[in-house]
């Protein structure tokens, strides 16, 4: 086989010769013309070759395949899944575990398989660090998406007419996301889209400071190469000739004087005695909005730490935690790091949020070699039941309605803030197609009663009070009753401890 092609086999179509160190990858039904809609961008795809009628697909090395379509890993020997389950995959995505498996060469009647992919060095693969990019840009802002509960069909055309998506979503919100989703970094810098988060000139500066990042090329040393595992070790460096460029592309988008112009002027001139320079350079934006700050610290810590691999894994850190503060600043923040810094590096909690597979498939391009479906197994049906007098006496495993329309409690979560006086009750929800979105909730703490607290003491008022007065007694919360009460009941669990 050629070096610059793999091919995509139907099962019915298996090459008969599979050496020991075969890996079969069982990517599903996408070259199955009737079960697949998939299979329309791969056969139709130019410079792609079909053999056998369909029973085989010749597509480029560059070409991708969704990890989302994988069902399994077949090896042809124990020995070699051994070595692949003992690999350090920290950030990387975990596969279930049943999907691991070793067969004989004659089992390998799997639906399609991908037969051999050859190892690239990736610099020589320009296209693909700008696909990573443009990938890492998509998951942080489908991380922000997902945590917002702004997901609905408007995020992906293959999402079905009967998704429900979350009733209370904000709209505008959703809109700023969409259009930042659209932006294409090869492009002209776009229209403004008005928003109440930031204007139009702070758009601007994130807008130069990304595109430049977006248009580094990352270097990467070879390292073992002798040896059968080939690593291609990135290497990281922003340079002062970066921090003229933004400035440059700032220029052309604000003609005017604006204080981050002198920023990114001093910082250049600056930019080998940083240790110096450093709180002074930064301490001039202080009177600046939070934005303009955030751009500014993140240009001057790549300007500083940039080729530092040690600094920037303790900065995508700090912008992780950032980033879960919800606020949409920090997220577009992060967008720029990850550009910079590589998606692979993201955590798990980020790339494999509970709607993963959903939301990895929103992503599209030229270089994935089919278009991804909806995964419609997921569909279930959700009971519909009479609501609650409160939002505390919902529990996992039953239906709520909210806004006409009914989820299920998938999880139930509750947080006490005891100098507040109030009760945060958040409930983690699956719509119709098992896509997770969150529901919260304030209560005031003296309308809730915990469950761990609540049976055993209605069974103490059962058995301490079988008079007339039990109705009220049982109604009565554990937090109103006065301190001998509390005192007689906690001796009462004490005793039953014993």
């Amino acid at each position: 086989m050629e070096d610059n092609y793999l091919e995509l086999y139907r099962d019915d179509y298996l090459p008969e010769l599979l050496n020991n160190e075969t890996v079969a990858i069982n990517v599903g039904q996408i070259l199955n013309v009737l079960k697949s809609s998939c299979n329309r961008k791969l056969y139709g795809k130019t410079g792609n070759s079909v053999t056998k009628a369909g029973a085989a697909v010749r597509i480029d090395f560059k070409e991708l395949i969704p990890i989302t379509n994988i069902k399994e890993i077949l090896f042809k020997d124990e020995e070699i899944l051994q070595r692949y389950v003992q690999m350090d995959w920290e950030n990387t995505i975990d596969l279930p575990s049943d999907a691991l498996k070793t067969v004989n060469q004659e089992f390998l009647k799997i639906g399609n398989v991908i037969d051999t992919v050859n190892q690239k060095d990736p610099s020589e693969n320009g296209e693909y660090d700008y696909f990573m990019k443009n990938f890492g840009k998509q998951i942080i802002l489908m991380d922000f998406v997902y945590k917002n509960n702004l997901f609905d069909r408007s995020f992906s055309g293959s999402v079905p007419l009967s998704f429900d998506p979350f009733p209370l979503r904000d709209q505008s919100l959703q809109n700023l996301v969409r259009w930042i989703e659209s932006i294409r970094f090869e492009n002209n810098i776009p229209d403004f889209y008005d928003n109440a988060i930031f204007n139009e000139k702070e758009f601007k500066l994130w807008y130069s400071l990304t595109k430049i990042v977006y248009n580094i090329k990352p270097a990467y040393r070879t390292e073992n190469k002798e040896s059968d595992l080939v690593e291609n070790t990135r290497q990281y460096s922003f340079s002062k000739e970066d921090v003229k460029n933004i400035g440059l592309e700032l220029k052309k988008h604000i003609e005017e004087e604006i204080p981050p112009r002198k920023f990114l002027r001093e910082l250049f001139q600056h930019s080998e005695e940083l240790d110096l320079f450093s709180n002074e350079i930064l301490s001039s934006m202080e009177s600046e909005s939070p934005f303009v700050r955030k751009i500014c610290k993140l240009i001057h810590d790549l300007t500083r730490y940039g080729k530092d691999i040690v600094h920037l894994k303790k900065l995508l850190k700090d912008n992780l935690i950032n980033h879960e503060n919800n606020d949409f600043l920090d997220t577009l923040i992060l967008m720029t790091f990850t550009m910079y810094i590589g998606m692979e590096r993201l955590p798990k909690s980020i790339k494999m949020s509970p709607n993963w597979k959903i939301t990895w498939d929103t992503f599209s391009n030229d270089m994935i070699a089919i278009d991804t479906e909806f995964d419609r197994t997921q569909k279930i049906s959700i009971l519909k039941r009479g609501p609650r007098k409160n939002i505390n006496e919902y529990k996992p495993g039953e239906s709520i309605k909210i806004d006409k329309k009914w989820f299920l409690i998938d999880e139930k979560k509750d947080d006490i803030n005891e100098d507040e006086n109030s009760l945060s009750i958040a409930l983690k929800l699956k719509n119709n197609f098992s896509f997770n979105y969150y529901y919260t909730e304030k209560m005031p703490y003296h309308n809730y009663l915990p469950e761990a607290v609540e049976q055993p003491f209605l069974r103490w008022l059962l058995k301490k009070k079988p008079d007339e007065k039990l109705a009220v007694l049982i109604n009565k919360l554990y937090s109103d009753l006065d301190e001998k009460e509390k005192l007689n009941f906690s001796v009462h669990i004490e005793n039953k401890k014993k």
